[in-house]
Parts: structure tokens; C-alpha cells; sequence
């Protein structure tokens, strides 16, 4: 980066971004100042989206076709986490140095192989349970009337979501090369264009696959382009069949276990409810659920932008054997982390009808009860996910993996029983309860106990 493009940088900032020397060191705090630059800047593009993106296309389509819309991506979300955790474990193995380019080939080879598999079995076992309970048995006689936008929608968003999760180990590979900036940027381009494709495409053509087009298919175009500029830049990457290994598909399965547990169960906290609701209640309600869950992400990301960061610094001074400085930053950061969390948390609970009313259409306003209780939710994710990272920097994820799905099951089961009596409202006080009884004291509880085992 040039002097010229830098100066304006605050002092610490231009240090970060401009490091002298060509030693190893010096070209990895290039390469992450420019990740974590690009991520802010995604960050930002992501935001807009979102906030574009709900009032444009429920304007467009009312709210009803766009609760159908939201019922098939909390139905079909799952395919994006059916590769069991394949690329974090790409990553951890091509950042720590593969051994040469024919190992990096079988890494990514390998990698490519098992997520092309799982994205095949996740489209087999979709048409399986569209061939054997049907689109009504599947989605519920409230979505009886909209059957012919549920099945064009499902073919469309199946087949996407599939394409992005074999695209995926491109994101790992870029962020196991240390070149995650370039995945940012990707990300940035499919993001801006997704904002053009729907300002210009929806208001003309409203339907529910075009949407799915619009949205799914921006994103998968723009990780495919990213894979065409990493063989570019590698070509020896360039899958081959005798790069297939079986050793190296066990290794990467079992790394990615955990990853895999806690992304299933952050859907159940965050999407599931979507597919629920729209089931038992119908679909205006389902559209009211996924924008105050969108919020709940909006509103989430500013808190994983302090708390991820978290995972490597703990990790490093376990390592050290540095409690002190493990105590003094989780003390501070959780101060910081439950600030937000709280201001965020009653702002949706005091103002989140007027707001998402003027924001984007009264048809979705939220009820009294359910802004409220989805307020409490978003302070206690906040808690929670930051304990969830301290504790994963504290090289536990398969224990972290095990509170957070336990805490996914007790979510499924109360909400069997609420959501029938009480709708909405019902969703979100299950949502609160999955996490207070088990994850919000179990994993401060855990954490206790891993800093003293330290001690001694």
C-alpha cells in the first residue's frame, strides 16, 4: 500500500497496515491488517443489505409471499451447514503448512470431494421427503394456497444453496493461505450486486423464485469467481482424482465435528423458528419472525466483531500459561460485550414496532410480546456468545459444541409446546429459555473450572 493511500491513517492504523521487511512475520500482519479491513468493509455492504433487502422485497411481494419466502430458507438453511465443519478443518491444516503443493492438493482435493458429497446427500434426502410427505405434509396446511411457490422456490434455493456449499472451501482455502482479505472482497462484489439486482429486478418481477435468484444466486456466483482467482493465482490446486485421500478425508471429518454441532445448532436458535411458526401459525407470521430475527443478526454481528477475535488471543495465553491476562481481558470484554448487548436488547424491546412499522411495513410489525421477549433474547445471546468464545479459545469445542446443542434440544422441545399456545410470542420465550437453562450458567460454570484447572 502505497505512502500516498496510507497517510491519512491514523498512526497505530497506518502501522498495522504498512509493515516494513519481507520476513514472515511482517507479511502476516499485512495480510490480516487487510482482512480485518475488509471484513469491516463487508461488515457495512452486509448491513446495507439487510436493510435494503426485507423492505424491498416485502413491498414488492406483501408480506404473506415473502413469509413463504422466509419459511423455505429456515426449511432449507441446514444445506449450508451439511459439510460438517470440512472447511474450518481446511483451514487449521493449510495454515499450519501442508507439507508442499502435492499435500495442499490433497487437502483442497479431498475437501472438494466431501463437500460436493454433502451438498448431493442434502438435495437426496430433500427430494426424498418431498417424494414421501409431500409439499403440504412438509410445510403444513397453513401454506396449502402458496404450494406452487413452495415447490418452484424449493427446487430454486436447493439447488443454490448446494452450489455455495461446495464454493465454500474456496473461503476456507483463501483464509488458510492467510488471503482471507480476497474473500471479503468477493463477498463486498456479490453483496453490491445483490442490492442492484434487487432494487432493479424485484419491483418488476415479483415472485419467490426470482427473489431466490436474486439473493442465492448473487452469492454463489461470487465464490465461484472467487475459486476461478485462487487456481489462478495456484494452479497446482486444480482438483485431480489421484488427490483424493482418504486419511486426509478422516482428519478433516474429525476436526470439523464441532464446528459442524454449533453451526446446526445456532440455525435451530436463529432460523428454525421461521419454518416452526410458519407451520403452526401461518405465513404473515412467519415474515414477522424472520425480520425480527434479521434484526437479532444485525444486531448480533456488532458483538462477534469484539468476541471473535477473542478465540486466538485466549488460545495463544493458555498456551503461555497466562491467567492473568486470560481474567483481565474476559472481565473487561464482558463488560463491553453486555453493554451492547443491553442497549441493543431494550431498543428492540421498547421501539421495535414503530421502527420495523416505518422501516419496512406495518404487515410485519412485531406484537408487545414478542419485541419484548426477542429483546431479552438478543442480551442473552450476547451473554452467551461470548462465553461460547472464551471457552473455545480455551481449546474446549467439543465441549462447546455439547452445551450449545443441548441447549438447541431443549429449544425444539419448548417450543413444541408454546408456539401452539402463543404464537410469536411463544418462539421467542422459548428462545430465552433454550439458552437460560442450560447454555447462560453452564458455560461461565465451564469456564470457571478450565481457568482454575490452569492454575494448578
Amino acid at each position: 500500500m502505497s505512502a500516498r493511500l496510507t497517510a491519512w491513517l491514523p498512526a497505530r492504523l497506518r502501522r498495522l497496515v504498512v509493515s516494513e521487511g519481507d520476513d514472515a512475520a511482517a507479511w502476516r500482519t499485512r495480510q490480516l491488517s487487510r482482512s480485518l479491513l475488509t471484513s469491516l468493509a463487508s461488515k457495512g455492504v452486509s448491513s446495507i443489505l439487510q436493510l435494503v433487502a426485507m423492505p424491498v422485497a416485502i413491498r414488492a411481494l406483501g408480506a404473506e409471499l415473502y413469509g413463504v419466502y422466509a419459511v423455505l430458507a429456515g426449511a432449507l438453511s441446514w444445506i449450508t451447514m451439511s459439510g460438517v465443519g470440512i472447511g474450518p478443518g481446511l483451514t487449521l491444516r493449510l495454515a499450519s503448512g501442508a507439507g508442499g503443493p502435492d499435500a495442499e492438493r490433497r487437502l483442497v482435493t479431498t475437501a472438494a470431494l466431501l463437500m460436493s458429497a454433502a451438498a448431493g446427500l442434502a438435495l437426496a434426502i430433500t427430494a426424498a421427503l418431498v417424494a414421501s410427505i409431500g409439499i403440504p405434509g412438509l410445510f403444513g396446511s397453513q401454506l396449502l394456497a402458496y404450494e406452487t411457490e413452495l415447490t418452484h422456490g424449493l427446487i430454486a434455493m436447493s439447488i443454490l444453496l448446494a452450489i455455495y456449499l461446495v464454493s465454500t472451501v474456496v473461503d476456507a482455502a483463501q483464509a488458510g493461505y492467510q488471503n482471507q482479505y480476497l474473500s471479503n472482497l468477493w463477498t463486498i462484489a456479490g453483496n453490491l450486486l445483490t442490492i442492484a439486482l434487487l432494487l432493479l429486478v424485484i419491483p418488476r418481477w415479483s415472485t419467490v423464485v426470482i427473489l431466490i435468484v436474486v439473493i442465492y444466486g448473487s452469492m454463489a456466483l461470487t465464490r465461484v469467481a472467487n475459486g476461478i482467482s485462487l487456481v489462478v493465482r495456484r494452479p497446482y490446486l486444480i482438483p485431480r482424482w489421484n488427490a483424493i485421500s482418504l486419511k486426509v478425508a478422516l482428519s478433516l471429518l474429525s476436526t470439523g465435528g464441532a464446528f459442524f454441532i454449533g453451526q446446526l445448532a445456532a440455525y435451530v436458535f436463529h432460523q428454525y423458528g421461521a419454518f416452526l411458526v410458519g407451520r403452526i401459525v401461518g405465513p404473515q407470521d412467519a415474515a414477522r419472525y424472520a425480520v425480527m430475527s434479521q434484526v437479532i443478526v444485525i444486531a448480533i454481528g456488532l458483538v462477534t466483531m469484539i468476541t471473535t477475535p477473542l478465540w486466538p488471543a485466549i488460545a495463544d495465553a493458555r498456551a503461555r500459561r497466562d491467567i492473568s491476562w486470560i481474567l483481565a481481558i474476559y472481565r473487561r470484554t464482558r463488560l463491553t460485550v453486555m453493554g451492547l448487548g443491553t442497549v441493543a436488547g431494550l431498543s428492540i424491546a421498547i421501539a421495535g414496532e414503530p421502527v420495523i412499522a416505518r422501516w419496512i411495513t406495518p404487515d410485519v410489525a412485531p406484537t408487545l410480546a414478542f419485541q419484548a421477549l426477542s429483546g431479552c433474547f438478543l442480551a442473552i445471546d450476547a451473554w452467551d456468545n461470548l462465553h461460547y468464545c472464551v471457552l473455545m479459545g480455551l481449546n474446549r469445542p467439543w465441549l462447546c459444541a455439547g452445551v450449545f446443542a443441548l441447549s438447541a434440544v431443549v429449544l425444539i422441545g419448548i417450543s413444541a409446546i408454546l408456539v401452539p399456545l402463543f404464537g410469536l410470542a411463544g418462539m421467542a420465550a422459548s428462545q430465552c429459555l433454550g439458552r437460560l437453562l442450560v447454555m447462560s450458567w453452564l458455560l461461565p460454570f465451564l469456564i470457571s473450572r478450565e481457568l482454575r484447572l490452569l492454575r494448578t
